[in-house]
């Protein structure tokens, strides 16, 4: 019984002790990961400006791999797996980050991070060809030569004919699509009225005014009334035996010369008869 607690005993103090250097070890993950932070910033900024400014692009190289250098001591140090921490925190493939971080841990890291980029270089280069090498090879026999299109083969066919039969070939195929093929005289003697036509178009008000002038009392009443129907007013005629105030010579019964005493005047036009000939009372 005496050995079974001496066992529990040493059992819990191992479990404690493996507890305390958890808590210990969570505690310098933590410390670490908090001073990787700032580093995984600049890294980031660095590479990116590596990218875009061309004049400096190699400094900010060499200075990112040099944090990475320190960013993998760190990670070691910690026991934080550096390519974890690397995929979650550095904005570029582990591949580049690896190169990188070795080329900041060496003597020279300028002359390191120099040999990379040329390395990278010839690779594309070497990738570039390549694919240019399948393309060609994958390429069909006629690859290169220009496609002749129906529009193409219609138009050699044209040009082969004769002017005139050319031309007649081209009036017949623009009469099956409702058009018309002119000369180009015809074609500046329309432009020519069309001009024309635009300019009448700005002086027709002056020209009806003049034409109006021009017409019979009757024809200019009929005008009037045509204009007002087309612009949706309505023209009322007088009617003067509602006229409170009528002088006499307007009065039915008034005699008037020429006129029977009873004959009523009823239109306008036979009133007009009545002032030209001065009946006015």
């Amino acid at each position: 019984m005496a050995k079974r607690k001496t066992i529990d005993k040493a059992k819990a103090r191992t479990a404690k002790a493996k507890l305390a250097a958890s808590s210990k070890q969570k505690a310098k993950h933590t410390a670490v990961l908090t001073t990787l932070k700032p580093i995984a910033k600049e890294i980031n900024v660095r590479l990116e400006k590596a990218d875009t400014t061309a004049k400096v692009s190699l400094d900010h190289r060499v200075a990112a791999a040099l944090r990475l250098a320190e960013a993998v001591k760190l990670c070691k140090k910690a026991g934080i797996t550096f390519k974890k921490w690397a995929e979650e925190n550095v904005d570029r493939s582990y591949h580049t980050v690896l190169l990188l971080s070795r080329a900041g841990a060496e003597s020279d890291p300028t002359a390191a991070v120099q040999l990379i980029r040329s390395k990278n270089a010839e690779y594309n280069r070497v990738s570039r060809d390549k694919k240019k090498a399948i393309s060609r090879e994958n390429a069909p026999a006629n690859y290169g030569a220009i496609a002749i299109t129906p529009f193409a083969h219609a138009i050699n066919a044209i040009s082969a004919l004769e002017d005139q039969a050319a031309l007649s070939l081209a009036a017949d195929i623009a009469a099956t699509k409702g058009m018309y093929v002119i000369s180009g005289h015809d074609h500046i003697e329309l432009a020519d009225l069309r001009k024309a036509h635009k300019t009448e178009a700005k002086l027709s008000l002056d020209r009806v005014k003049h034409d109006f002038d021009g017409l019979s009392a009757a024809d200019k009443m009929a005008l009037v009334f045509y204009a007002a129907k087309k612009v949706g007013c309505e023209i009322i005629k007088p009617n003067f035996d509602q006229v409170a105030d009528r002088p006499d010579f307007l009065d039915r019964s008034h005699a008037v010369p020429g006129l029977s005493p009873k004959k009523k005047i009823t239109r306008v036009k036979d009133v007009a008869k009545v002032i030209k000939r001065g009946a006015v009372a």
